[in-house]
């Protein structure tokens, strides 16, 4: 124990805390020929097309030998390795960006507006500075430095899970967060601007910051929530939707994509992870209007079909979706790199339309080309391959050789693993205790990702899938596994995935008997009591879409109590809802607390 914590404060690097970020000694950073900041701002938007058109390496090329020529050619240099060592997730190109980043930052951390120790202490506590006193680049200096710390702290969590790493991760978020405040001052502050787009570029920056941290922490679970709010940082979902609308509107700059994509990754993507959300002709034109600036100044690349494909996922036009991913899964990003997203989505397509082996195929892929979750993909692949009827032996090895790399793939941050890598392990380990079998897995791993929410309403897709429950349900009322120890916990899976079968296809009145069933089932249940919980939660939803708030209230607190990280997002989110309508006002209360300026 003693040589792990002092090797833990051997690998501290004490100059590298955010204590020290502003007396950074960047004597060895070379000056280059000076470029106007407005050029600047045009080059970095270029290199941000390029990227987006899948010309990385042309991108590199323009940036890469002059990336010491203003604060904007380094932070695309910075975001550009960031991104690419991101998607890579390989050790050594996270240990190349980090060096990259921290030598633009330090570049960009020359650029700021600089005052003695004395007076930046008077000025700031005392009496506010006199932000007309600031060039126009050391404004957005300032601006391109906090970016710069969320590039490191991003690069830091995803190098090492250590104490100290996640240390000195946040102590960047929260000094970027702070320095983020201090652009919001200059803002509202500075009465000139010599240059209107520059204005606009700095206000672009302003609203991508403001709404990222409000949206996220908004989002986080209350007691998580609640501690940020502790530590300063504060979160207002409609201020944070508010502000990267801000964003979104000021196309001609380049933090303004930023705003666009976030917003659509919050809302076709987090969103449905997290919750259930509202799909509707009125969210598909919302979604359009969101990535109009892309399709405009992007050619037919990978993003586009991307973007096409989830559209019509949700929409439950499952082979248009399949089409458009298709023709980005065939279009290699970057150096060699897969679209990982459209080879994940269409897994689950094929899982729903009962080609479990093209789904096996697919994250068969993700196995060998991705670093994002081996554990998440091999466990897939092994769900998909286990609910095949007519297994071949060499399908059979390959489900037990997955179900075995399952724990060898397991991430651990501070020594706790990932919520979604540590359910698949626990599913792994009751597949080899039941003698190499789970009940229907690929379909449990559908609603545990949330993706049986955007089935809802589409019969001729639930049909076959219930059709498959049916026969598990008899299978485990008749079958082999009929005495097994864990058949209470097994019964009442299939008995909740008939009910959300019913319930999504509109028949909530049918669904409440299998869900209620499950909830009797409760002192029965060995282990599994989160199926319990799922079925509460949606006796929930299915209360409040009847008006029935009193009783929705009860059963999502109820679900609360047995809940796992999962579904507590979609349980937090009801419980708001309910607060929204004011049905509930437990304002004290620690567990449900979370801060909401509305």
């Amino acid at each position: 124990m003693a040589e792990t914590l002092t090797a833990d404060f051997d690998n501290f690097d004490l100059e590298d805390s955010d204590a020290d970020e502003d007396y950074e000694d960047v004597s060895e950073t070379p000056l280059a020929s000076e470029v106007d900041l407005l050029s600047a701002v045009k080059i970095a938007r270029e290199v941000t097309l390029l990227v987006l058109n899948n010309k990385q390496n042309e991108a590199v090329d323009k940036i890469e030998p002059f990336w010491n020529h203003s604060v904007y050619h380094a932070l695309a240099h910075a975001a550009l390795n960031t991104a690419l060592a991101l998607m890579k997730f390989e050790k050594e190109d996270l240990l190349n960006a980090m060096d990259i980043v921290k030598e633009c930052s330090s570049f960009v951390n020359r650029r700021r507006h600089k005052s003695s120790f004395t007076n930046n202490m008077v000025t700031k506590m005392v009496i506010r500075p006199n932000y007309d006193t600031y060039s126009e680049e050391e404004c957005h200096a300032e601006l391109c430095y906090a970016d710069m710390l969320i590039f490191r702290a991003l690069l830091t969590f995803a190098q090492e899970g250590s104490l100290f790493s996640y240390l000195r991760g946040g102590l960047k978020i929260r000094r970027a967060h702070q320095v983020y405040k201090e652009c919001e001052e200059i803002l509202e502050h500075r009465s000139k601007w010599n240059d209107e787009h520059l204005k606009r570029e700095f206000e672009s920056g302003a609203d991508a910051a403001a709404g990222a941290f409000n949206l996220i922490i908004s989002s986080l679970p209350p007691r998580l929530a609640k501690f940020l709010q502790f530590l300063g940082f504060d979160g207002d979902r409609d201020v944070g939707l508010q502000r990267l609308s801000n964003g979104h509107k000021k196309r001609d700059t380049v933090r303004g994509f930023m705003c666009s994509g976030a917003l659509l990754a919050h809302t076709c993507a987090i969103r449905f992870f997290l919750t259930y959300p509202l799909v509707d002709d009125n969210m598909f034109i919302y979604c359009e209007q969101l990535f109009e600036p892309f399709r405009k100044e992007i050619s037919e690349g990978p993003l586009v079909h991307t973007f096409d494909g989830r559209i019509n996922f949700m929409k439950g036009k499952l082979q248009e979706s399949l089409d458009h991913y298709t023709s980005a899964k065939n279009t290699i990003i970057g150096d060699g790199m897969i679209n990982v997203i459209a080879v994940f989505e269409m897994s689950w397509i094929y899982i729903v339309l009962g080609d479990l082996r093209k789904a096996a195929d697919h994250m068969e892929i993700l196995c060998q080309n991705c670093n994002w979750s081996k554990c998440l993909f091999h466990y897939v692949k092994a769900c998909a391959l286990s609910m095949l009827p007519d297994r071949t032996p060499d399908e059979e090895e390959q489900m037990l050789f997955c179900m075995r790399e399952v724990p060898k793939h397991l991430r651990r941050y501070l020594g706790r693993s990932l919520p979604v890598e540590k359910y698949c392990f626990r599913r792994a380990e009751r597949f080899f205790a039941q003698d190499n079998w789970l009940p229907l897995p690929a379909y449990e791993m559908l609603y545990a990702s949330n993706y049986f929410y955007l089935l809802k309403g589409k019969v001729d897709l639930l049909e076959p899938i219930m059709v498959q429950i049916d026969r598990a349900i008899i299978d485990l009322q008749e079958g082999p596994h009929k005495d097994s120890v864990w058949h209470v916990d097994n019964y009442c899976l299939a008995l909740f995935l008939k009910g959300l079968c019913l319930a999504y296809m509109g028949y909530p009145l049918s669904a409440e008997e299998y869900f209620l069933e499950v909830i009797q089932n409760k002192p029965n249940v060995i282990k599994d009591v989160h199926y319990v919980s799922f079925a509460q939660m949606e006796m929930g939803y299915i209360a409040k879409e009847t008006g029935n708030y009193e009783l929705a209230l009860e059963y999502f607190l109820a679900a609360r109590s047995s809940s796992i990280f999962i579904t507590e997002f979609r349980i937090h989110q009801g419980i708001q809802q309910l607060k929204r309508k004011g049905y509930y006002n437990k304002e004290d209360s620690e567990d449900e607390a979370v801060y909401y300026n509305k």
